[in-house]
């Protein structure tokens, strides 16, 4: 019997050598590696998933139902089985023995037929519901107002009817929950990565977590960041992908706020990622916003930076903040010469309301950042679930 592997190195260590029946095709811990293997694999019988949050998601169970791959998750905790237990479409399994009887060998069709219905298989509600889509919005070093744009965005967002989460994984000096005026300030991402990497985030643990920020009709689900950049180790991608990935199947959009750092220290072996998590959720994301002053020194900053982000993600939307009419000029002429990327955006000052006025407001540019957005993510024109 083929199947694909997708989990931690062990589990494909434990499946080579404990079972010999069982012929192991590739195993990753990348799902969207394994997807991509899914859809071209010709000869298949079964994928074998580890029993983590990150490595089972709607996207593997919908693209395995879709080629006809039965699903076996293997639970090594019973601290999560309850939570598996509930996903629709896998067969949760302790040990691999349990599986032999079940994978028979999948007989595909022919070139130009078609599969024949499944008439027993109940769809799943989860395949059903679309992922929301997820936003970075990234600042060059200098307090260029990347947290303001963050919130406006969030905002519009609401406003036009979109289901929004907002996170803060600024690591270098968080800041949401101090603009919103958020007194109970526990580190809401922080504790839903230590979640996520024990197996037992759901979605009843991140709407116990969100703060709900409301103004008027318009509300806005918050995860705010860690209290001290000390703790930055609290946010990493292995922690942190999981919960953006849950939050992506309960939010029409998500929003997060990453620091300037994204600093990759390989030339440390092994050696921990300070800026790992924003590294992780501007290559996850499906958008970047990308945000600098428009003086000469915030220009030349953001024009540095660009190079290093677009070399995580090419899907950039450039914002020149705090300008006037002619240094928004310049800075757009600055950016069209030295680097690939033109000016989407500019912001005027804001006066001395700041955050109050940009939610108040709905802030016009705001506003036109988010029409960019939902044009360029292709967001639903009103709430989605």
């Amino acid at each position: 019997m083929k199947a694909g592997i997708i989990g931690p190195d062990r589990l494909r260590v434990l499946v080579e050598a404990q079972v010999d029946w069982l012929d192991v095709q590739w195993g990753t811990d990348d799902v969207r590696s394994a997807m991509s293997r899914i859809r071209s694999a010709e000869h298949l019988d079964a994928v074998v998933i580890f029993g983590a949050i990150q490595f089972i998601t709607t996207d593997v169970i919908g693209v395995c139902q879709t080629n006809g791959l039965p699903i076996y998750v293997l639970a090594d905790e019973e601290s999560n089985r309850q939570w598996l237990d509930s996903i629709e479409g896998v067969t949760v399994i302790t040990q691999l023995a349990e599986a032999r009887p079940r994978i028979m060998p999948v007989d595909r069709p022919a070139d130009g037929e078609k599969s024949p219905p499944d008439t027993d298989r109940k769809p799943s509600a989860a395949i059903i519901r679309p992922d929301g889509q997820l936003v970075a919005v990234w600042g060059s070093v200098g307090s260029p107002g990347a947290t303001s744009l963050a919130i406006a965005l969030s905002v519009s967002a609401a406003q036009a009817g979109l289901r929004v989460l907002l996170c803060d994984a600024d690591t270098r000096g968080s800041s949401i929950s101090v603009a919103l005026g958020i007194v109970d300030d526990i580190p809401g991402l922080a504790a839903a990565s230590r979640l996520a990497h024990r197996g037992e985030l759901t979605e009843a643990e991140i709407e116990r977590l969100v703060h709900t920020v409301r103004r008027g009709k318009t509300s806005v689900d918050v995860l705010t960041g860690i209290p001290r950049a000390s703790r930055w180790a609290e946010i990493t991608p292995s922690k942190s992908r999981p919960v953006v990935a849950l939050a992506r199947e309960m939010y029409d959009l998500v929003v997060v706020d990453v620091g300037f750092g994204i600093e990759d220290n390989e030339w440390v072996d092994a050696a921990p990622q300070r800026d790992g998590a924003a590294r992780m959720f501007i290559a996850d994301a499906d958008l970047v916003v990308a945000v600098g002053c428009a003086d000469v020194t915030g220009i030349s900053r953001l024009i540095r930076g660009l190079d290093d982000v677009t070399e995580l993600n090419g899907e950039i939307v450039v914002v020149i903040n705090k300008s006037n009419r002619q240094s928004a000029r310049e800075a757009t002429d600055a950016i069209q010469r030295f680097t690939n990327h033109f000016v989407s955006v500019t912001v005027p000052r804001d006066g001395r309301g700041g955050i109050e006025d940009a939610w108040a407001r709905g802030h016009a540019t705001a506003g036109q950042l988010f029409e960019l957005v939902r044009e360029r993510c292709n967001l639903p024109t009103q709430r989605g679930r």
